[in-house]
């Protein structure tokens, strides 16, 4: 994913073409087990509980305990379980 370049807002590293932020992101253990900035990826995250389970490493435990403390600005992952009708919709 291309990300806006500090020195011109809006626009893309690879292109002139405007960045557009995602609205929400569906976290899987994948960012937290690998220490993944977070912050400016998406307005909302959503992490359902069984990614969390997944957390074993002291690190990636201590990356989503400041997670979830409000120790990273600009990052809140809300849990939450995916409902029936959310589950058909990937088949």
């Amino acid at each position: 994913m291309a990300m806006s370049t500090p020195n011109t807002p809006g626009k893309t590293a690879s292109t002139s073409t405007p960045f557009v932020p995602v609205h929400t992101l569906i976290l899987d253990a994948g960012p937290i087990l690998s220490l993944t900035p977070l912050r400016g990826m998406a307005e909302r995250f959503i992490a359902p509980p069984q990614v969390i389970a997944e957390l074993r490493d002291e690190k990636a435990r201590q990356y989503w305990d400041r997670i979830q403390a409000g120790l990273i600005d600009g990052v809140n992952v809300e849990i939450r379980s995916p409902d029936a009708i959310s589950l058909t919709k990937g088949e």
